[in-house]
Order: structure tokens, then C-alpha cells, then sequence
């Protein structure tokens, strides 16, 4: 994924990572100013995803920083490929509430076909695909 993402590796790879790596990585990648606000949530970020990630450590999956969109100028802060699953994160880091106006956000662009494909819902697939419901609640206290 050339200049596409400021980071992508393997689940394994990014937990065994140092989070300083990570950071230095994405910044490397990066081609605007960096903020002390920028680092503070990628940090937050990265120190999310590496204690949530840890069941999946030896999955064939990846994790994806700061994911651009095609056509919209927009990045997506992370994407998970997991077991055929596209997961899609927009982080509010520091958020303790809920506001409309993100989710909105979230809805209004990154639900938009991507001009590929248009890909439906399969509920019973994605059931079995991931782990109960209960042990992902848990996973991301």
C-alpha cells in the first residue's frame, strides 16, 4: 500500500513493536506538521491497539494507521483486516462522550462505496467469523 497509509504491518509485528517504533514510523510517513495533539493520539492509539489486539497476536491479519480514502481526501485513523473482515476505527482519543457531530461524521463518508464494490451484510457470517459479542465487550474495557 504505497503512499496509501503512514503504517501498515501484521497484527504479531505491531504488538511486539515498541510504541515509540510505531510513533517514529508514522511520523516518517507523515508529510504535514506533526502537533503535540497529533502524537498524543496516535500514542493513545497505539497503546489502545496493542492491549486490544493481543487474542489475534498469531492471526494472518493487519493492522493499518491513517488509511486514505480514495477520491475524498479523508484518512481513516485505522483499519483492521481480520479473518475477511474489514474493520474501519475512527478514534475520538480522550472522548468520554458520544457527540453527533462524529458520529455523523463517521457515517456521512466511510459508508460510501469505494468504487470497486459494493459489499452487503452477512450477519450469520460474521457471527461465526468473530468471537462472541460478550469476550469483544470485554476485550475493549
Amino acid at each position: 500500500m504505497p503512499n496509501r497509509c503512514l503504517y501498515a504491518t501484521t497484527f504479531k509485528d505491531f504488538l511486539e513493536q515498541e510504541r515509540l517504533a510505531v510513533l517514529g514510523a508514522l511520523h516518517s510517513n507523515y508529510h504535514g506538521d506533526s502537533l503535540t495533539t497529533t502524537d498524543e493520539t496516535w500514542m493513545g492509539e497505539i497503546d489502545i491497539l496493542q492491549q486490544v489486539l493481543i487474542p489475534w497476536k498469531n492471526e494472518s491479519a493487519q493492522v493499518i494507521f491513517e488509511y486514505e480514502i480514495p477520491r475524498l481526501g479523508k484518512r481513516i485513523d485505522v483499519v483492521l483486516l481480520l479473518r475477511g473482515i474489514i474493520f474501519c476505527l475512527e478514534f475520538k482519543v480522550g472522548q468520554k462522550d458520544v457527540i453527533q457531530a462524529y458520529v455523523e461524521y463517521v457515517l456521512k463518508d466511510y459508508v460510501k462505496p469505494m468504487g470497486v464494490a459494493t459489499y452487503q451484510q452477512i450477519q450469520n457470517r460474521l457471527k461465526e467469523l468473530l468471537p462472541p459479542e460478550d469476550e469483544i465487550k470485554r476485550l475493549m474495557e
